[in-house]
């Protein structure tokens, strides 16, 4: 019997659904006898391997069993046969260089020949950017909890598994930064809060960089710092015994008429008199109290949204 080998047709991205990890990469090739000749409805295995050259512990492997057409063409999607296992690959850590080798063979009494062995390019990486977001990212979401999308966890503080599939990629690149504790991390709580940039330093528009978590330049994301109120001053002495002087003038008129009809009247008016010194009750020792306002936080007019991250 003659021997056969296969050869590459094409690798595409395929995913329709471009959020949804769990599925793989379409997978399209042609099975041929050394003469050129289709190995038409022959039944074949191909076995895929996923694998970071850079970071031996992200790799992935697969066999599926198959039949060519009547042309010698098969189809298979890589990382559709264990899923769990195939979203724990991270195409976008900062590490990623993964190559994809395909191997197949004939499934009655064939041995495996390699026949493609290379780097995966730019389509299929734009499968887990899922349109540039990358994992970690942090967005205000506007609708409620129930509504969150697939591939995107509320930001609530939630205690979840560093090795579950759904995490396991989100813990490779925030780590323990917003807490945990044994196998499990915490997810970014963002109730009530605002956010800011992390990392001030002395030539930064930060004023207060130095009181930061982790001293000048070295503050920690997802660390949390208490609510301030900027520092200003209220002028206010002390009152001592006292008394206010009021000064008070007496006045004193008189009028005096000549002539004897009203035409002949002359008003003479002289004013005498002089003024005291009039003092209020003395208040004795006191202080004036300025009496507490305001609520619980010093805050902006604002509004809630959910913030929700890329998983």
């Amino acid at each position: 019997m003659k021997n056969f080998y296969f050869l590459l047709f094409s690798i595409l991205c395929t995913i329709t659904y471009a959020q949804t990890s769990e599925r793989g990469f379409s997978f399209q090739g042609y099975a041929i006898d050394p003469d050129g000749k289709a190995l038409s409805n022959t039944g074949i295995t191909a076995r895929f391997t996923i694998y970071n050259k850079e970071n031996t512990s992200q790799s992935y492997t697969e066999e599926q069993s198959m039949t060519s057409d009547i042309y010698g063409v098969f189809n298979a999607v890589a990382g559709s046969q264990t899923s769990s296992d195939f979203k724990k690959l991270n195409f976008t850590s900062k590490d990623a260089d993964f190559w994809m080798k395909v191997e197949v063979k004939k499934t009655a009494g064939g041995s495996y020949i390699t026949i493609n062995d290379a780097r995966m390019q730019a389509v299929p990486y734009a499968k887990y950017a899922d349109n540039g977001v990358p994992v970690g990212t942090i967005v205000p979401f506007a609708g409620t909890v129930d509504k969150i999308p697939s591939g995107w966890a509320l930001c609530d503080g939630k205690s979840v598994s560093k090795t579950s599939n759904d995490f396991v990629q989100l813990y490779s690149m925030i780590g323990g930064a917003w807490g945990e504790s044994g196998s499990n991390f915490n997810l970014p709580d963002l109730r009530g809060y605002f956010l800011r940039g992390a990392g001030g330093d002395a030539n930064s528009t930060d004023p207060d960089f130095s009181s930061r978590t982790g001293g000048a330049g070295n503050e920690k994301v997802g660390s949390k710092q208490n609510d301030a109120f900027k520092s200003h001053t209220h002028t206010m002495n002390d009152a001592g015994e006292h008394s206010h002087s009021l000064p008070k003038r007496i006045d004193v008129h008189y009028r005096s008429f000549e002539g004897n009809d009203d035409s002949d009247r002359v008003l003479k008016e002289a004013n005498t008199g002089g003024s005291y010194i009039e003092k209020t009750n003395p208040a004795g020792n006191h202080k004036h109290t300025i009496n507490a306002t305001g609520g619980l936080e010093t805050r902006p007019v604002n509004k809630a949204v959910n913030y929700i991250i890329k998983l």
